[in-house]
């Protein structure tokens, strides 16, 4: 199962046409993927009608199923959004926000930002909804190092999602570092690509699962790559795993 990628063709900084987005489709059948979330990016601020825009992706999403279905062997290709949060009301009881229109959504905040002090409201807001918030690529925001933000989110019901490009070291040795740690002291609930296809980001999943079975076992490759990944594609109850009795920073 793959979260988070971004292969609808020419609607964010992923593929840019309906072969790149198959070329990467048949990428994910070659690792074992047998289904795929596609999650755009999905910022307020720079969308002026989000109906709209919603609307238009998933003309494109049907097009990419009808694509992939008339080819045939590839994965099952579900549709979401990667919301960038940043101020309280987001609407994501719209038709494309959530994970399959089930509970689950995929969040992200701004990697540069100031502080989380703020984070608590927001995913509250979003739980208090109904929702249930997936942070994706936790292990990349630079001013969230410590434990404590993230096991108290945690704790009322937010999912944490980490890269598979970050466990293989492709955005640097303090990134991959914490990304191991998130795995290894099992704060961490999904291993996704955010494979972005041939111009930025490849899918790295298999490489990744190699490494989390070697630092932490084949039952951790089964949750992370599979069992949780594929609870949240089907919009079924995860609770999230007790991690280790430990703290600190990578």
């Amino acid at each position: 199962m793959d979260l988070h990628t971004h292969l609808l063709p020419a609607v964010d900084d992923g593929v840019r046409t309906l072969d790149e987005a198959l070329a990467e489709l048949r990428e994910a059948s070659r690792l074992g993927i047998e289904a795929v979330v596609c999650t755009p990016h999905t910022r307020l601020y720079e969308t002026g009608d989000l109906a709209a825009l919603l609307d238009e992706r998933r003309r494109v999403h049907e097009r990419l199923v009808a694509a992939a279905e008339a080819e045939g062997g590839l994965p099952r290709i579900g549709l979401g959004a990667e919301v960038l949060l940043l101020e309280p009301g987001v609407p994501l009881d719209l038709p494309g926000m959530r994970i399959n229109a089930g509970p689950y959504a995929l969040v992200e905040f701004l990697f540069h930002r100031e502080g989380f002090d703020d984070a608590g409201p927001l995913f509250g807001d979003l739980l208090d909804a109904g929702h249930r918030p997936v942070l994706a690529h936790a292990e990349r925001y630079v001013w969230l190092r410590g434990d404590e933000a993230l096991d108290g989110w945690r704790e009322t019901g937010v999912l944490v999602q980490v890269n598979a490009s970050s466990l293989v070291g492709e955005h640097g040795p303090e990134i991959r570092a914490r990304a191991v740690h998130l795995v290894t002291s099992g704060r961490a609930d999904v291993v996704a690509s955010d494979v972005h296809g041939p111009h930025m980001r490849r899918n790295s999943l298999g490489a990744a699962a190699g490494i989390v079975r070697e630092l932490a076992g084949e039952a951790a490759v089964r949750r992370l790559f599979s069992e949780t990944p594929l609870a949240v594609f089907e919009g079924r109850d995860v609770r999230a795993e007790p991690r280790e009795p430990r703290g600190g920073t990578a």
